[in-house]
């Protein structure tokens, strides 16, 4: 299952493609048609054909923070780290993915990448905390 965040143009597109692909799909938007800029016609026809091609359409829904966490709160940055994926982790990490929070074991994403031998992932990790820690303390103001 797959749940595309903002419907639209690219958002329906990327619901339309992985919905090619066989994969289930929640498109989450915020407004209450689907590409409102379209006639309404038009735009109640894609919804209508988005539901008989495994796009569950969830309309006027809004966000402030999405966090994936699966039966083990493990969190994609915490299974980036175990699977040592560095690429992954940095993708994570600078689009805003949580450093602090831990698996429900307690550990959190440096120190899983830390025992994988992955150090290089463990810098990049601490230096984000780091940065949170000190957006946080100074209401998220930058340096400049």
């Amino acid at each position: 299952k797959l749940i595309v965040y903002g419907a639209g143009v690219i958002g329906c597109e990327y619901a339309s493609i992985f919905s090619g692909l066989g994969v289930l799909v929640e498109l989450v938007d915020n407004r209450g048609q689907l590409l409102s800029f379209l006639d309404s016609e038009i735009s109640q026809a894609l919804s209508y054909h988005f539901s008989n091609n495994n796009i569950t359409v969830r309309h006027n829904e809004d966000y402030d923070h999405v966090e994936g966490v699966d039966n083990g709160g493990m969190t994609a940055l915490l299974h980036a780290c175990e699977l040592q994926s560095f690429e992954l982790l940095k993708l994570l990490v600078d689009a805003g993915a949580n450093v602090n929070h831990p698996n429900s074991q307690g550990y959190h994403p440096l120190d899983i990448a830390y025992w994988q031998g992955e150090f290089r992932m463990g810098c990049y990790t601490a230096e984000s905390e780091r940065m949170v820690s000190y957006l946080t303390r100074h209401g998220g103001k930058s340096f400049s």
